[in-house]
């Protein structure tokens, strides 16, 4: 159940991060105003990663890596598979 849970946990935080990373691109046009907030949330989410990395039992941990895992692979996948997709069907009327 530990594993479950460390799964669950690990993909929310992985897509709490990424999101996180992402907002810098969003808000570039005002990054000015917003950078302090952006690498706070940055910061704040990573240092929950670690706190969960270091301070996790060893099943929930091994979920928990594997949720991550899943994610980055998933996120990878789905975002840069499926634009090389969209743009070899912009060949086909």
């Amino acid at each position: 159940m530990l594993e479950v849970l460390g799964f669950v946990i690990g993909i929310h935080l992985t897509i709490l991060l990424f999101a996180s990373c992402y907002r810098v691109i969003d808000l570039w046009y005002c990054i000015g105003k917003h950078w302090l907030t952006v690498m706070a949330r940055i910061s704040i989410i990573a240092g929950t990663i670690l706190i969960f990395y270091f301070l996790s039992p060893g099943a929930f941990q091994e979920g928990f890596y594997a949720g991550q895992v899943f994610f980055a692979c998933f996120h990878v996948v789905i975002f840069w598979l499926g634009r090389l997709l969209v743009a070899y069907m912009r060949h086909f009327p």
